[in-house]
């Protein structure tokens, strides 16, 4: 036998690697940059146009007289205080009012007033209940207005009613004339059909003028 002993080794025994520690995965997490909301709009200034919104009235005038005329027509052209030819009238804006003016359509022809045609009607042909002319000293001693314009304007601000109007004195028929060249339509006929009765959306300024 050999003189060297061999080693005796044991059974081989593997070492265990070491248990990997798991971390939970970070959390990405997402920055945004912070914006500035924009500072408020500053209120809309209203203009006084915008604050104050013109009242409308209606201008009614007969073109034709009572010959011939329907009484329910005529007991109503009455109770708008349309008793003759080329009288005018200003009445108030209201679903009541239109009926009655388009019942009388074939006799009258009316439109939304503006505040020049109020001046017209109260500077060329405004009078008082007694027979009276209005003018500017007798707006200021009734009305606190400085003028027959400022009235108008009054009117269509709402500082001034056509009750109060009538109930200071104002006569509130106005007697016009046979406008200034003649009629440019049949007073027989409707607008749109070559005539000057009914509703004018249109050209009531003008035809109250050439009346006034």
């Amino acid at each position: 036998m050999s003189g060297i002993a061999k080693k005796k080794t044991g059974p081989k025994t593997h070492r265990k690697a070491p248990a990997k520690t798991t971390h939970p995965p970070k959390k990405h997490v997402v920055t945004t940059k912070k914006t500035e909301a924009p500072p408020p709009a500053p209120p809309k200034k209203e203009t006084i146009q915008e604050k104050i919104q013109e009242k409308t009235y209606l201008v009614a005038i007969r073109l034709k007289g009572s010959f011939g005329t329907p009484w329910p027509i005529e007991r109503t052209l009455e109770t708008l205080r349309l008793k003759r030819k080329f009288n005018a009238v200003l009445l108030e804006n209201t679903p009541a009012t239109i009926g009655m003016l388009r019942t009388a359509k074939d006799y009258i022809t009316w439109g939304e007033a503006k505040k020049a045609d109020l001046t017209v009607l109260l500077e060329r042909r405004g009078e008082l209940s007694s027979g009276a002319t209005m003018t500017d000293e007798i707006i200021r001693e009734k009305f606190g207005e400085p003028s027959v314009r400022e009235l108008a304007s009054a009117l269509t601000q709402g500082r001034v009613s056509l009750r109060t109007l009538w109930r200071r004195g104002v006569n509130p028929v106005f007697r016009l004339h046979s406008p200034s060249g003649g009629f440019e339509g049949s007073i027989k006929r409707a607008q749109g059909n070559r005539g000057e009765l009914g509703r004018r959306d249109v050209g009531l300024s003008i035809l109250l003028t050439r009346m006034a």
